[in-house]
């Protein structure tokens, strides 16, 4: 139904009507298109889906609120005077079925489970988020999930052993040792300890590692399978 220049805004109409607005309640007592828009807005509040409100006036009302409002643009444009039907012209009929504005389609009843549905996801969606278990907040976010890199020691050189020791982190369950050559190639495959130190040995010393070879060394914080934190490369000489 074409909206006159007397009725609220569709997006205002329930807000203002519920505000107790003098000039909105006069107006919606005489406006049978206002009134089906306000029980449209709270049959969907109260979830009757299907169910028609009591209130609402018929089809064949809101087609006479149409012809009428229709009538009257009319004589504002001619002036005040009423239209003249042509000689032999039939009777102006009002249409059958009322043209539904988008308000009015936004809530019908056939969109109502659209709107439960979407309403549930998002519950859901922020549920899972807040609930799920070993997630931490930083992870929600975007930013990083690992701590701060692990800090590692000066080897300390013995009598054939050299000890690689770091700062230990909280939470983790082991350690992966990796050693690498001056370009950054892997020596054989990482050592796992649960201490946070690895001894060299000269009589032991892992595979493609030499005595007296300069070498990098790199050490992973883990906790069972999952990553901590690591350090940043540091240099030894194996024994």
């Amino acid at each position: 139904m074409t909206r006159s220049q007397k009725c609220p805004a569709e997006t205002v109409l329930p807000a203002r009507h519920e505000a107790g607005e003098p000039e909105v309640l006069a107006h919606v007592q005489d406006c049978p298109r206002c009134r089906a828009l306000l029980a449209q807005h709270r049959a969907f509040l109260e979830g009757e889906a299907g169910v028609a409100p009591a209130a609402a006036p018929t089809a064949s009302q809101l087609a006479e609120a149409d012809a009428t409002l229709a009538a009257a643009l009319e004589r504002e444009m001619s002036g005040g005077r009423a239209p003249q039907a042509a000689p032999g012209s039939a009777p102006r009929v009002a249409a059958a079925e009322p043209r539904a504005s988008w308000w009015q389609a936004l809530f019908a009843p056939a969109l109502r489970p659209t709107w439960g549905f979407a309403a549930v996801l998002i519950v859901a969606g922020g549920v899972y988020l807040g609930v799920r278990p070993g997630v931490e907040r930083a992870e929600v976010r975007g930013d990083s999930p690992q701590a701060a890199a692990v800090t590692t020691l000066v080897p300390v050189a013995g009598d054939g052993v050299v000890t690689l020791a770091w700062e230990p982190v909280a939470g983790a369950d082991g350690y992966d040792v990796v050693l690498l050559a001056t370009d950054l190639s892997e020596l054989g495959a990482p050592v796992h300890v649960t201490e946070p130190r690895l001894e060299l040995r000269r009589d032991a010393l892992p595979a493609g590692v030499t005595s007296g070879s300069k070498v990098l060394w790199q050490v992973t914080a883990r906790i069972g399978e999952r990553e901590l934190s690591h350090s940043v490369a540091a240099e030894c000489v194996a024994p």
